[in-house]
């Protein structure tokens, strides 16, 4: 089965209320078997204008992704994390997904 991943792209507005958000969002991680890969908060953006925060999640599917999202748990923690940033936010599936 293919492995899941978030991906969110951002910037921070408000560091000391975002890292509220990110400290429970990693212990809620863990409980679902997710593994962080990259969590940077000075991306070095050559194109574009994402911001300079880059999350890249992953899980060992895509439906974990999804179900870990739409989790009750999680939906209330969006609440900590949206007054303190803004960003972009998406579930992908490992693979080549362009040829399809």
């Amino acid at each position: 089965m293919a492995k899941g991943y978030w991906l969110a792209t951002g910037r921070i507005n408000d560091p000391r209320g975002f890292m509220v958000y990110a400290a429970a969002a990693e212990a809620y991680l863990q409980k679902c078997g997710a593994k962080m890969f990259i969590r940077d908060a000075h991306t070095d953006v050559r194109e574009g204008n994402p911001g300079h925060l880059t999350v890249l999640i992953e899980f060992p599917t895509v439906e974990a992704a999804k179900a870990a999202y739409e989790a009750p748990e999680y939906q209330d923690m969006i609440r900590l994390r949206t007054p303190n940033s803004e960003a972009c936010f998406s579930i992908l599936e490992e693979g080549d997904k362009l040829a399809r």
